[in-house]
């Protein structure tokens, strides 16, 4: 790695360019959340159908594309890949506002998809060949705060935007600023050596292993299987609650387009920024020396996070709903950076990339493509019973008991983490465990 790659200043110029391209991703992907009444006026489409708008269109090729991508990412520039990614997400965004039905923005959907699928795990990558071990879970904390600037924006300008210009000028608006981000990323950011900031004995920091043989043996060690469980159940929830939340204060509460943005920023965006970057410095503080702490941390949260999910949508007062919805938001997204630590600390220097996108593989199957698409189908089963109101309420109810198993699950496995991250214990890496995985042993 030459010096300037070494050099603070460039290192954090690395890191926030790359939040501000997760931050547009997130805006582009779940700008259709504040979007969804208007959306569903316009085109007359049911729950299912905007939630499979908000899901699965997005989440199937999000998921898909994404091993495929990281496998590039890990073998060929991961700066070039991100960069014509961006370009082709923020192109489908502009699109979206030329839909005319349910299958025109469907369609345009499944492109975000695709361009986000190159976007994540290989900034992942990169960031840990910037930063050390030490540094890893902060940085990486740091740039997932990408996630709550984008929600928050996201409703900011699609509350105001929408009333001022409409959805579709809105989409307009919202995936321009991607497509001059796309050169700006190309022409200032370096790919950094593979491995350049590890120290890892036996193990040959060129050798490129085949993917299926890192998928397999991952999949063999107990930490890794338990961050996907956990991760994917609480995505899930996650997806769910961010892309309802609109609909649910809309129906019950009253609210209007205007009223929605700063409220649900406030919720959504902050919430989950205060949670990803205290589980960030809580992981540097406490895990690197036990292992057990990157589950246990984010296990004990959740289980907080249970009744405040439940209460919120039985309180009378919107007030009291936004002030528990707030706090669960905390709660459940200080889990972002201890679980993405563990995901780096485990994967072979030369397939970080590989390993985390099969990890959001999952995620975003279960939790970006059913939790949206199974809360609308649950609402309008529902609505047989009760109306319309009432349907969404106790389908968004259900997702406190989500948490609590995603919670049981990390509680329960998180002693196996000293072991496998060989943290707490006389190994002082990871990569014995890897090793022994990944030649057969």
């Amino acid at each position: 790695m030459t010096s300037i790659h070494q050099s603070a200043w460039y290192r954090n110029y690395v890191l926030g360019v790359l939040f501000l391209v997760y931050c547009l991703s997130f805006i582009d992907r779940q700008i259709i959340a504040v979007l969804s009444p208007a959306i569903k006026a316009d085109l007359a489409l049911n729950d299912t159908e905007l939630g499979a708008l908000k899901g699965l269109a997005f989440a199937l090729f999000y998921a898909g594309m994404g091993i495929p991508l990281a496998i590039i990412g890990d073998r060929g520039s991961r700066v070039r890949l991100i960069s014509i990614c961006l370009a082709l997400w923020s192109a489908m965004t502009v699109a979206s506002g030329a839909a005319h039905s349910f299958i025109h923005l469907f369609l345009a959907r499944m492109g975000i998809g695709i361009g986000e699928a190159g976007g994540v795990a290989p900034a992942h990558s990169i960031i840990s060949d910037y930063f050390r071990k030490d540094e890893r879970a902060r940085a990486l904390g740091l740039f997932s705060l990408g996630i709550p600037a984008g929600i928050l924006f996201g409703y900011l300008l699609g509350g105001w935007l929408a009333t001022a210009y409409g959805w579709r000028l809105t989409f307009v608006i919202v995936g321009t600023p991607g497509l001059a981000m796309a050169f700006l990323l190309y022409l200032t950011v370096r790919e950094p050596e593979r491995g350049a900031t590890d120290e890892r004995e036996g193990v040959e920091r060129e050798e490129q292993l085949h993917w299926l043989t890192v998928i397999r043996s991952l999949w063999k060690i107990p930490t890794y299987r338990t961050v996907v469980y956990a991760g994917s159940l609480n995505a899930f929830c996650g997806y769910a609650l961010s892309n309802w939340l609109a609909d649910f204060f809309v129906r019950t509460h009253d609210f209007t387009m205007r009223d929605l943005g700063a409220p649900l920023a406030l919720v959504n965006g902050v919430g989950v920024g205060v949670g990803i970057y205290l589980g960030g410095v809580w992981a540097d503080r406490y895990a690197t020396k036990d292992g057990a702490r990157y589950l246990s941390i984010p296990g004990t949260c959740f289980a907080l996070a249970v009744p405040l999910l439940i209460c919120a949508f039985w309180v009378s007062s919107s007030l009291v709903s936004l002030v528990l919805l707030f706090i669960a938001f905390v709660l459940s997204y200080v889990s972002i950076a201890p679980l993405f630590t563990v995901l780096q600390l485990l994967a072979p220097v030369n397939s970080r990339a590989l390993c985390a996108a099969y990890f959001l593989l999952w995620q975003n199957l279960l939790g970006a493509g059913l939790g949206p698409f199974v809360m609308g189908g649950a609402s309008d089963l529902l609505h047989i019973y009760f109306d319309e109101s009432g349907a969404l309420r106790i389908a968004l109810t259900s997702l406190g008991l989500v948490t609590g198993i995603a919670a049981v699950v990390l509680l329960t496995k998180a002693k196996s983490a000293r072991a496998d991250l060989g943290i707490g214990l006389k190994t002082k890496s990871a990569e014995p465990r890897i090793a022994a995985l990944t030649s057969g042993e």
